[in-house]
């Protein structure tokens, strides 16, 4: 059993993919295949369920993943202490308030994992203060959304679209989708730092429609507290996932964007490469419920 055969191990296990586990560890995917089997013959186990667009562990598997975590860290213990002259590494990351909180939790924590000598320092802001940010150097890697694809400094991640929140039991959960004009009479929770609050202004505009606004806030959990609870609606992207919310598509709302992390331009930067890897092969879509 060798260190990285291990490293490779976790990598499938955390990405639940051959493919994207191998763009993790910088690796292709028939090395990585090759000694995740050199790994199971020395095992004498099958640690995967190879199925048709996801690998799972198999029940070896998942008995080996408590060990093999724990082995990585030793790992990583012993070459801090062996380290003498060790230094912390530091990425300044800056995100949409927006971004689904699971999801971005998920890939901030595995990378955490993965590198215990980079600390984060995590910046929340609007669009245009975070490309300020890169350009003034307080920041390393945004996540936000994108302009023009072309710009080499992008890299897309996922793409959201925007739709309407109700409250589980709220009426319009039968419908497959929701006209425009039903939310005249509906109490509606703006979320003022979606981007956008002016091309959903325009829309109801043109439609003759005006909200009855119940709330305005910059808080994401506030909104969606709100409307979990059953005190409003909301437009909101369909990455969002929150307790008690369900989303659904509204008529001849055809708005979506691009999430894209997002580098300084031109400033080589290895932390930034390595957070770059685990964000493109991160699953952003949110679970279900």
């Amino acid at each position: 059993m060798e260190i990285y055969q291990i490293r490779y191990f976790l990598a499938v296990a955390e990405t639940g993919s051959f493919t994207k586990a191998a763009d993790r560890v910088h690796v292709s995917q028939p090395t990585l295949s090759a000694g995740i089997k050199k790994l199971e013959a020395g095992l004498q186990s099958t640690l995967f369920d190879r199925q048709a667009r996801r690998s799972v562990l198999s029940p070896a598997g998942i008995r080996f993943l408590d060990r093999a975590r724990t082995i990585m860290a030793e790992v990583e213990r012993a070459r801090t202490e062996l380290t003498e002259t060790s230094q912390t590494r530091l990425l300044r990351l800056g995100c949409l308030p927006g971004l689904p909180g699971r999801r971005l939790a998920d890939l901030l924590a595995t990378f955490s994992a993965a590198y215990s000598d980079i600390t984060l320092d995590l910046r929340e802001a609007e669009a245009d203060r975070l490309e300020q940010w890169l350009e003034q150097d307080r920041i390393d890697v945004a996540l936000t959304t994108t302009g023009p694809l072309s710009d080499a400094r992008s890299t897309p991640l996922y793409r959201q679209n925007m739709v309407l929140g109700m409250a589980q039991d709220h009426p319009f959960t039968s419908r497959q989708t929701v006209r425009p004009e039903d939310l005249k009479d509906q109490p509606y929770v703006l979320r003022q730092h979606c981007p956008f609050v002016r091309p959903l202004n325009t829309y109801f505009t043109e439609r003759n429609i005006r909200p009855k606004v119940l709330c305005r806030t910059r808080q994401e959990t506030r909104a969606l507290t709100l409307v979990a609870a059953g005190l409003g609606v909301t437009i909101l992207p369909d990455t969002l996932n929150w307790p008690g919310v369900r989303l659904r598509p509204m008529d001849g709302l055809n708005m979506q964007s691009t999430i894209a992390l997002v580098r300084q331009d031109g400033v080589a930067n290895e932390t930034a490469d390595l957070f770059q890897t685990f964000a493109t092969s991160h699953d952003w879509k949110p679970p279900e419920g």
